[in-house]
């Protein structure tokens, strides 16, 4: 069972939705463009200033893993769903919600935690947490194990916020007043740009080679090994990579 997502329901709620947003967007304080009236330039569309940024070493490190680190996630969101049908979780659609609901309670952590762990060790700890949400998902194939997927999907506000709300804090701090909805933008283009493009891809092939025609769960056990060893790998690189004074000017 797949719930409303298994009906056009879904798209109806989905549009109420985007209207309710799109009337409360109406009540936002009024927030002026910074270069209103000043001419376009070419380099402004090129977003030259923020490619500029990749000279500082450790923005570059932190572009170079978040790009990587999307790899693995294109996997979550392209194959959980039909995942957890698989393994006879009922009303997938309501379960993955789970994970929307978290993010909630871990946007609110954030600031509890930014300032004694710091910018890298809260970007390591939701890309650890991405290795961990795979590795439950690959131990969560039986039924003895079904309460690791729920964790797993609970850990996307983990997964998400300290990586992604984390790493656009840091951008901005990075790139300044001036550059920051670049350097953003860039950010953006590397990780569901690229990073998800090629996650796609990939995990497709794997989903062909290792699942499809397959009538078993346990044929989902290396689909999910093989992204959490890619995170993994991937948080290492950052661990002994990255080095970032916060007290630095910018």
């Amino acid at each position: 069972m797949t719930g409303i997502s298994d009906t056009t329901g879904i798209f109806t709620l989905a549009a109420l939705c985007s209207v309710a947003l799109a009337l409360y967007s109406l009540t936002l304080p009024h927030t002026p463009a910074p270069a209103k009236g000043m001419p376009v330039q070419f380099r402004d569309l090129l977003c030259a200033d923020a490619f500029a940024l990749l000279k500082t070493r450790h923005f570059l490190i932190f572009s170079l893993c978040a790009t990587l680190i999307s790899v693995p996630l294109g996997t979550y969101y392209a194959y959980t769903a039909s995942y957890l049908a698989d393994a006879g979780v009922k009303d997938v659609s309501t379960a993955m919600s789970f994970g929307q609901m978290s993010e909630i309670v871990f946007m609110l952590v954030i600031p509890l935690l930014f300032r004694r762990l710091g910018v890298k060790y809260m970007l390591l700890i939701g890309m650890a947490a991405w290795f961990v949400r795979y590795a439950f998902f690959a131990l969560g194939v039986s039924e003895e194990g079904r309460f690791l997927l729920y964790l797993g999907i609970l850990l996307h506000g983990v997964c998400y916020d300290f990586f992604f709300v984390v790493g656009f804090i840091y951008t901005d701090r990075v790139a300044g007043e001036k550059v920051k909805g670049q350097a953003q933008s860039m950010i953006v283009m590397f990780t569901y740009g690229i990073g998800m493009l090629l996650g796609s891809q990939i995990s497709g092939a794997l989903y062909n080679h290792l699942v499809a025609g397959q009538s078993v769960p346990q044929a989902w056990v290396t689909f999910w090994w093989i992204p959490a060893v890619a995170a993994a790998v991937i948080a290492l690189i950052f661990l002994f990579s990255f080095q970032y004074n916060e007290k630095e000017p910018h």
